[in-house]
């Protein structure tokens, strides 16, 4: 039809190049969304990496200083047990015998008290006073091991209450033996929780974070934050205890239990004592400065995305109503606007088209040149506006008679009219013709148009196109048909031998049954010619 964008036409070219735009607009979004994307997992990824990194250091500074301050109790606890080896001692004064004995407590931090326990489990000396405590320490745990063992060395017991000073402690032991080898007793020295306590609080990683000093066989020794009076063993031990026996220092992630809170731990063992620290940090933590800045870069992203989709509609609503526009100058360009038919600019350049595919493909082309007999006495006697009416009435008996898209009708000028028939032969092209007078015969009828103005003159001509013709040798075959049916008295069809440049005549169609077959009309083009009357 005319107006419609046809493949190749500046409004398919337009509507092709609209949506490349839409396309390219579209990934340039989604690699923008890829890169933000990429850029938070990168930053969180970062921060996570970031918090392993704090949490190793940490960990191996606070088993440095641990390890430090139990050395120099474990030296302290040495120091006792080779004073007790002097001969003499039980004959010193009392006070010259504390000195001697406890000389080297004084070298280790935090330490409660050193206290020397009998074979019997009662106090025989007390770095902190010269009256000992009647206390029975025998059933306490950091006695019992070496009463029954003399292989273990240095004993961290698990936290306790003092009974001889009533501090929250931690007992470290060491046992004595007689020159046979039997139990003799055993030296121990205690370190205040308070120290641990104090350590832990001083690492400051989040308000979720954890700090847990354990023995390697799952003794939980403190934890903070938590109840530093809490010192049963736990029921399904901590997870860096399975991992201690493969590696001395590291880390892993584990999820609660209880409440679904991934925690990141980082562990190091003390020293070579069976003891380890661990510093736990909450996903919730470690994302805390992350997840602002994610949110702000997303936030951004939806901002400019929701920008970018809503250009991108309102570019192609301004494409469609630009295309619409185009659609709609094209139309009037080539469309005729009292039939909408085809112009004669439109119809030469289709006559062009259909000529140069028909050459291609040896096939014929047939053409129908029409005119409306004693059109201008007509159109003087009952006005233009009636004129217009009978002119509109044939465009109307053209379209209903065009069978395929190919077909093409145009107003050529005036009341005469062109008729295209791409690939058709003589016959067909006839058929058409004889249709087309039926069809406008019985319309002229239905608007009470009398005989002598419903009467057509048709000139046919059929053609196969070779490299010696143009389409102009079937455009002047076919007016002078058309001349040749005006002169033999009007209201007539006849036909033209393109080749020898011959007129046969064809007496006039006698049918009275106007073909009712409506098809599309394609656009054509002209080629300059004389008016006719």
């Amino acid at each position: 039809m005319p107006g419609a964008a046809e493949p190749g036409s500046p409004g398919s070219r337009s509507a092709a190049k609209s949506k490349y735009l839409v396309v390219a607009i579209l990934v340039i979004c989604f690699c923008f969304c890829a890169t933000c994307g990429w850029i938070i997992l990168k930053a969180r990824q970062t921060a996570w990496n970031h918090a392993r990194e704090v949490g190793a250091t940490l960990t191996g500074a606070a088993a440095s200083d641990i390890a430090r301050n139990i050395e120099n109790l474990n030296l302290s606890l040495q120091g006792v047990i080779d004073n007790l080896a002097m001969p003499g001692l039980d004959d010193l004064a009392p006070n010259f015998r504390q000195i001697l004995l406890f000389d080297r407590s004084a070298t280790a931090r935090h330490l409660s008290s050193l206290v020397v326990i009998r074979e019997d489990g009662t106090v025989r000396f007390d770095s902190t006073k010269l009256e000992v405590s009647q206390e029975n320490l025998a059933d306490r745990d950091y006695f019992r091991i070496h009463q029954y063992n003399d292989f273990v060395g240095l004993f961290i017991s698990r936290p306790i209450r003092s009974r001889l000073t009533g501090q929250s402690i931690i007992v470290f032991s060491r046992r004595l033996s007689h020159p046979n080898g039997n139990f003799a007793g055993i030296v121990v020295g205690a370190m205040k929780l308070n120290y641990f306590e104090d350590l832990f609080k001083a690492i400051s990683l989040g308000p979720h974070a954890s700090v847990t000093l354990a023995r390697t066989d799952g003794i939980v020794l403190i934890r903070s934050p938590g109840d530093s009076e809490f010192f049963e063993r736990d029921p399904h031990p901590a997870r860096i205890i399975d991992l201690f026996s493969e590696n001395r220092s590291g880390d892993f992630v584990t999820q609660s239990t209880t409440d679904g809170a991934v925690t990141l731990f980082n562990y190091r063992q003390i020293g070579q004592l069976p003891i380890l620290v661990a510093i736990g940090q909450t996903a919730g933590d470690i994302y805390a400065q992350w997840r602002p800045q994610a949110y702000a870069v997303g936030a951004l992203m939806v901002a400019l995305v929701t920008s970018i989709i809503a250009l991108v509609f309102f570019l192609r609503r301004n494409l469609k109503l630009q295309r619409a526009a185009e659609a709609e100058l094209t139309a009037l360009a080539t469309t005729d606007g009292l039939t909408g038919l085809a112009n004669r600019r439109s119809f030469n350049s289709a006559i062009e088209t259909q000529w140069r595919i028909a050459r291609r493909a040896s096939s014929s082309l047939g053409l129908l040149m029409i005119d409306a007999d004693n059109f201008k006495a007509f159109n003087d006697t009952f006005g233009h506006q009636a004129g217009d009416r009978l002119l509109t009435l044939l465009a109307g008996s053209i379209v209903r008679n065009l069978q395929r898209p190919s077909d093409i009708g145009a107003r050529y000028g005036g009341d005469e009219f062109a008729v295209l028939l791409p690939d058709n032969g003589l016959d067909g092209t006839e058929t058409v013709a004889r249709q087309i007078r039926h069809a406008f015969v019985a319309a002229c009828h239905a608007d009470d148009i009398t005989a002598q103005y419903s009467r057509l003159s048709i000139g046919i001509a059929c053609l196969e196109p070779n490299a010696d013709d143009d389409s102009h040798a079937l455009v002047a075959a076919a007016d002078k048909a058309l001349y040749r049916a005006k002169a033999l008295g009007r209201n007539r069809t006849e036909i033209a031998n393109a080749r020898a440049d011959r007129i046969i005549d064809l007496p006039p169609s006698h049918d009275s049954e106007p073909a009712l077959v409506v098809n599309d009309v394609s656009r054509t083009s002209p080629r300059p010619r004389r008016k006719t009357s």
